[in-house]
């Protein structure tokens, strides 16, 4: 986690896991984990396919997580709920965070 992940009080912003799980899903989808249309590159620009976004985002904190933190973040599909991806964030082997999304057509406006 960088310095700038935080607020005053040196907690990790919890807007910044949102952008954590999307760069995670963009590159469990490069490493084949995921479906290619996960990725960035593709959701945008094939007109074939139309694009996926996240629609729902569960987020349950049991480790406070600092400045300065290497966290890895492990990335798997829901066997029971379709379109959920599940992401654990990991420091030192223990799961601080654990995040759930689900997936969803992109809305038109």
């Amino acid at each position: 986690m960088r310095p700038s992940d935080a607020d005053s009080l040196g907690h990790i912003n919890n807007a910044k896991y949102i952008f954590f799980v999307e760069d995670a899903k963009d590159a469990a989808a490069r490493a084949g984990v995921l479906p290619a249309d996960c990725q960035w590159s593709i959701r945008w620009t094939d007109p074939q396919r139309p694009p996926s976004e996240t629609v729902e985002l569960y987020i349950d904190y049991s480790r406070e997580v600092q400045p300065y933190d290497w966290l890895d973040i492990h990335v798997w599909r829901s066997p029971q709920v379709a379109d959920a991806v599940h992401y654990d964030f990991v420091r030192n082997g223990e799961v601080v965070t654990r995040v759930r999304t689900r997936t969803g057509p992109l809305a038109r406006l």
